[in-house]
């Protein structure tokens, strides 16, 4: 059942309103300028923005002051009240572009953070806005790093990221999609110090692509970088086995 649009006016934000489908609005009213002019506006419906992470945003102004509003919390703190302490708006069926009142609740950052990864809309990776790094840089880090402070150092400073944001990525809490956490195993014959590959790993990536098997998947499938598939195949690492 689709509800009436209803509308209704923004706590401490008098000159302004938000609707049930997630509009925003003036009203028509009267201002005094700095100047001590009095001027008449006429209200309308605001334009809304998207921020860096693909939330609709609204300024409200006034004489004093302005803000930029998300528009899925002015409509949660309009029609269902304050939230409890912990807690959060939470988008129903995972759309943050559907602000209308019924997709709205108010659940922890737990509960979000579920409903965002059960829609498949949680920002993972490059898809991440604030990322710096690409997929294939992570698996060239998790596939070159040798558990060494010089390797951690190295490979920081080379994709000009932090130690944090290493050791992240190494136990899986970053990019959790390219893999779970690097387990240190004794170097076997051809085997570099905390390499991810078993003996038995690469005759099985030598006779795929001995196959016709394509780099970018088989790279994939074992969780290392194209260049490293390469490199074995050249002969270039482990060395010992036949191709």
């Amino acid at each position: 059942m689709i509800r009436m649009e209803a509308w209704k006016g923004i706590d401490g934000w008098p000159a302004y309103e938000v609707s049930s489908t997630g509009r925003v609005r003036s009203l028509d009213r009267t201002v005094v300028t700095s100047h001590g002019v009095r001027k008449k506006l006429k209200g309308r419906v605001l334009r809304q923005n998207k921020n860096g992470s693909g939330y609709f945003q609204v300024v409200l102004s006034s004489v004093e002051k302005s803000h930029n509003a998300f528009v899925h919390r002015l409509v949660a703190l309009t029609f269902l009240g304050q939230p409890k302490e912990g807690t959060e708006v939470c988008h129903i069926d995972g759309d943050k572009h559907n602000n209308r009142l019924e997709n709205l609740r108010y659940g922890d950052r737990a509960a979000n953070m579920a409903d965002c990864k059960r829609h498949g809309t949680t920002a993972l990776g490059e898809r991440n806005p604030s990322a710096k790094i690409t997929v294939s840089d992570v698996l060239y880090i998790r596939n070159n790093f040798d558990g060494t402070a010089q390797s951690r150092s190295e490979l920081a400073e080379k994709f000009s990221i932090s130690s944090a944001q290493l050791s992240g990525i190494l136990i899986g809490k970053f990019w959790p999609h390219c893999g779970g956490p690097i387990r240190k195993k004794a170097p076997k014959h051809g085997e570099r110090p905390g390499s991810k590959l078993t003996e038995e790993d690469v005759k099985e990536i030598i006779s795929e692509m001995n196959s016709g098997g394509m780099r970018s998947k088989v790279a994939v499938r074992f969780g290392v970088s194209p260049s490293c598939i390469t490199k074995i195949m050249k002969g270039l690492t482990w060395a010992h086995l036949p191709r």
